[in-house]
């Protein structure tokens, strides 16, 4: 692409997407990934503190804190491509609006999911050598990408429990078929977000102590400690106009709204790629795009870093 000399050229169509692809990505990073980090980050420091509710919505705000930073940064990053005239390749295409296990994986990560398959499963013989081979390739590739995040064993087992949950994909795939596509997308999240705690914790101990407490269902109050990171400072003007300030649970009520719409947004909305491609311009578009940025910008002063730059 470097060597094109039409690449050399201003595109005022390829501006207007990587402005608009790296302002939802910085979006979904800094207000959105941060928020859902904090009450992660509280729930996996304080395992002996959470009961069942409490367990559900920690492991829920990790997997959409891993959902929305990685696909933020993937947006972030094809937003400079486009702004320099590059076509960068999509990394995140919906996942989890696939309607299986496999399809999400192939929907994921997609470049690291390429790599494998082109790699180590096809070398190994992919599907050709048989159901038996198939499903032992599946679990290497697999195993191989939990150990590719780091040498530990709960990235292993995280990476053979994906392994399994593809297999069982693939075998049931006709009973799968048959569900509604909205049941398909629900039960997918649950699946990813379970298996999210092996990616989180490093200990098996506290893997199995996590589970006996959804096992054992005791507790359905929110805990606020959880919800603590989406009393935002943007948000103290809107809770006292609706006077939710006065209210013990207003941040609650804030912290269902934004995880209500991220999940809708998840199993519903378009993508990035999707409205930076077909977003026709006007005025009240471009003043949201610019205000979504302003408000990005201006909470830099307490960004995480991204979660893939662990691995």
């Amino acid at each position: 692409q470097y060597n094109d000399p039409n690449r050399k050229k201003i595109d005022f169509g390829y501006l207007k997407q990587g402005i608009i692809l790296f302002t939802i990505g910085l979006f979904k990073k800094i207000i959105l990934a941060d928020a859902f980090a904090t009450g992660a980050d509280w729930g996996y420091g304080n395992i002996s503190q959470l009961d069942t509710i409490s367990v559900i919505l920690t492991s829920l705000f990790f997997a959409l804190q891993v959902y929305f930073d990685f696909s933020g940064y993937s947006d972030m990053a094809r937003g400079v491509g486009k702004l320099l005239h590059l076509d960068l390749p999509i990394n995140f295409d919906s996942p989890f609006k696939a309607q299986s296990y496999g399809e999400f994986w192939r929907r994921w990560h997609i470049s690291l999911y390429r790599f494998m398959t082109r790699y180590l499963y096809i070398p190994l013989g992919g599907s050709r050598k048989g159901n038996f081979r198939q499903m032992l390739n599946t679990m290497i590739i697999f195993t191989v990408s939990g150990l590719w995040h780091g040498a530990q064993w709960t990235y292993i087992a995280w990476g053979a429990a994906n392994g399994v949950l593809v297999i069982l994909s693939q075998k049931g795939k006709h009973i799968f078929a048959k569900i509604p596509a909205l049941v398909q997308r629900v039960l997918i999240l649950i699946t990813f977000t379970l298996t999210t705690i092996l990616f989180r914790i490093s200990q098996l101990q506290d893997v199995d102590d996590l589970f006996r407490k959804l096992r054992d269902f005791k507790g359905v109050k929110i805990n606020e400690n959880l919800v603590a990171g989406f009393n935002l400072d943007e948000f103290w003007y809107l809770l006292k106009m609706i006077k939710l300030d006065q209210m013990s649970f207003g941040t609650v009520i804030i912290s269902v709204t934004m995880t209500g719409s991220a999940l809708i947004v998840l199993l519903f909305g378009k993508n990035s790629n999707q409205i930076a491609e077909k977003e026709n311009s006007s005025a009240l578009r471009s003043g949201f795009y610019a205000v979504i940025f302003i408000w990005s910008v201006v909470s830099f002063s307490a960004v995480n870093s991204f979660i893939y730059f662990n691995f």
